[in-house]
């Protein structure tokens, strides 16, 4: 139920519905993501669902069903793997299938009709979304910060999350460049907002995965996870940070400091100024 896993595995959709135009092609997921993945055009119907729960009672209506839900696990396993998660989809359709007839294509989304009632009234930005899944892969507050410090002395910048940041330095809470809308926006707001931003920070999260698919410029970074499992086939400008430590990758096992998602300020200042 991973908003970056979904999109990835659209790759291997948009590759189907390209060489089969008459296939229709039934997503079953998180009801909540039901409005926004219908802006994805090779999706045709979306079955909502609860989490774990089992459609094997539906099985039988379709010609070929791919069953994702424990892919990642064991054998699969990421660390074990260690391929870009669209290969890994396309893998495991083409050997369920018996057969290789398609190539992998980049999805197209189209977001003109979501029901988004969020209002943006902010020009010239960039975006920064600090949060991911986890905190293995979420930025660090240190680089969240100096990141937001840097760039807003010469761009507004638009900080956006799932949930409200609870406290900022005093610096950055009165500068007017700021505007902080963690925790106010829906998934459905987020292709209005990432389309317009003139690039977006952000670690290995939907956020990424969203303005990836959509092609804004991106600077993002990674530590528990491989930069190139996640961005091998997205064609926007993006430039991942990669912390290589002895222990990283870990694949999300974690530690007591996260040290892969923090940066000196001599780094932060130089990815800045090379955004």
């Amino acid at each position: 139920d991973g908003i970056g896993d979904i999109i990835m595995s659209l790759f291997v959709a948009q590759g189907i519905k390209n060489n089969l135009k008459k296939s229709q092609i039934t997503y079953a997921m998180n009801g909540e993501f039901l409005e926004f993945f219908n802006g994805f055009g090779c999706i045709d119907k979306i079955i909502p669902m609860k989490k774990k729960q089992s459609l094997s009672d539906k099985y039988k209506q379709f010609d070929a069903v791919f069953d994702f839900t424990d892919y990642f696990e064991g054998d699969n396993k990421d660390a074990i793997e260690k391929k870009s998660r669209v290969d890994m989809f396309y893998d495991f359709v083409v050997k369920e299938l018996g057969f290789e007839f398609f190539k992998i294509e980049v999805p197209e989304f189209d977001f003109s009709e979501m029901g988004s009632k969020f209002k943006l009234d902010v020009e010239d930005y960039v975006v920064i979304a600090p949060e991911a899944t986890c905190k293995e892969r979420s930025m660090s507050d240190h680089l969240f910060f100096k990141i937001v410090e840097l760039e807003s002395f010469k761009n507004n910048v638009v900080i956006i999350g799932k949930d409200k940041i609870k406290s900022f330095p005093e610096y950055i809470s009165r500068n007017k460049n700021v505007f902080d809308f963690s925790g106010e926006t829906e998934l459905v707001d987020l292709p209005g907002i990432l389309s317009k931003a003139r690039k977006v920070y952000t670690p290995d999260s939907g956020v990424f995965h969203i303005a990836s698919v959509l092609g804004v410029a991106t600077r993002s970074f990674f530590g528990s996870i491989e930069p190139k499992m996640r961005t091998k086939y997205y064609e926007n400008d993006n430039i991942p940070y990669f912390k290589k430590l002895s222990c990283s990758p870990c694949y999300d096992l974690g530690c007591d400091g996260i040290e892969c998602m923090d940066y000196s300020d001599e780094e932060i200042e130089k990815i800045v100024r090379n955004a």
